[in-house]
């Protein structure tokens, strides 16, 4: 699975993982929760060394500046980052677990798809 995949579903298990649901579920839910956020820590500490290795820091140390050349070659050391494929260790979830409980927007569906089975029944 692609690390950006894994980027975009922190807000809607954010959101599911707020939700009361039947303790066996909401283990599974804290367990990929845990390990996404794992993902996300490494993902940040990456593209810091990656912004602090081609740009540079503002005086006040909130943001990085790049030049052209410089933005060129972050924005593929990113895409490269995005690209990664990661192995998760995380059992999937069946819709029916959530489906009394959770309520998602449509938008919100495709970046639960890799943890959830059960859409295409």
């Amino acid at each position: 699975m692609k690390v950006s995949t894994i980027i975009s579903s922190v807000p809607t298990l954010e959101k599911i993982d707020t939700t009361s649901l039947k303790l066996s579920t909401a283990y599974k839910i804290s367990k990929i929760l845990v390990e996404t956020k794992a993902i996300v820590a490494d993902y940040e500490k990456r593209r810091i060394a990656l912004a602090s290795e081609h740009g540079t820091l503002s005086e006040d140390g909130t943001h990085y500046t790049f030049d052209d050349e410089s933005m060129h070659v972050f924005n593929k050391g990113m895409e490269a980052i995005h690209n990664d494929e990661i192995e998760l260790g995380i059992k999937k979830i069946h819709l029916s677990e959530l489906d009394d409980t959770v309520t998602l927007s449509p938008a919100e569906i495709p970046s639960v798809e890799w943890f959830i089975e059960g859409f295409e029944d």
